[in-house]
């Protein structure tokens, strides 16, 4: 009989009481009949009821463990966090609010099993303001111009990276992390997979523009020779 693979799910959670119970529980009914199973709760230090949540769900699902980090550091230190704890052959990192539909963790883990060592989502039909649209193409086509990696555009931190890619991510030390490109610089053999966005199973984003703005600086002045080439100027 072949054995199972042993997949770790990484879930970064900022308030999201309301929402990780079904996430979860969609989670461990899609892929405990397919895999070893754990998941990670990182709760990036929520003021609401996320604690009290996540504690009642350890009891009633045995390979769910809750992290809770000691104040709100920000989704980039909670995903790192959550890939130094995972044990996994597999890592799968998705979002607690329920937007990423876990029904493509089946053809990520299929991908992965073929040969695939990161697969990460690309989301289709993204429902944006027209300043966020016109943000991001100019963000990224100057990461397509000065930056020394590749880095897709609207591909985020819904994927499956091999355990050896989370060695090689875990082996760096920087303190303000930018994840989509840390993916891209370690390199490995990579694969998009397209996917529709869900609606959050409840409130609003936590995202806006401004935290994207700081997050995409920091994909510029770590990824790129574009701050030095304007300093030179």
């Amino acid at each position: 009989m072949q054995k199972l693979p042993f997949i770790s799910i990484v879930i970064p959670a900022f308030n999201e009481a309301a929402s990780i119970k079904q996430t979860i529980s969609e989670l461990v009914k899609l892929l405990l009949p397919h895999s070893r199973l754990e998941i990670l709760l990182i709760d990036d230090g929520s003021t609401d009821a996320t604690t009290k949540t996540a504690l009642q769900l350890t009891e009633e699902f045995n390979c769910l463990k809750y992290i809770r980090l000691s104040r709100n550091f920000g989704k980039e230190a909670a995903l790192t966090a959550g890939l130094h704890r995972a044990k996994g052959d597999a890592v799968i990192i998705l979002d607690a609010d329920g937007q990423h539909p876990p029904e493509i963790l089946l053809t990520f883990i299929r991908l992965w099993q073929e040969g695939y060592e990161v697969v990460y989502g690309v989301q289709e039909q993204r429902h944006e303001s027209r300043m966020t649209k016109l943000a991001k193409k100019i963000y990224y086509r100057l990461m397509k111009r000065f930056a020394s990696i590749d880095i897709p555009s609207n591909a985020g931190d819904f994927r499956l990276l091999d355990r050896k890619a989370v060695n090689s991510l875990n082996l760096l030390t920087e303190s303000s992390r930018y994840m989509k490109g840390l993916y891209a610089w370690v390199g490995y053999r990579s694969i998009a997979v397209p996917y529709v966005a869900r609606k959050r199973h409840s409130g609003n984003t936590h995202f806006n523009f401004f935290k994207l703005f700081k997050l995409g600086l920091i994909g510029l002045t770590g990824f790129s020779v574009l701050p030095l080439r304007l300093v030179s100027f």
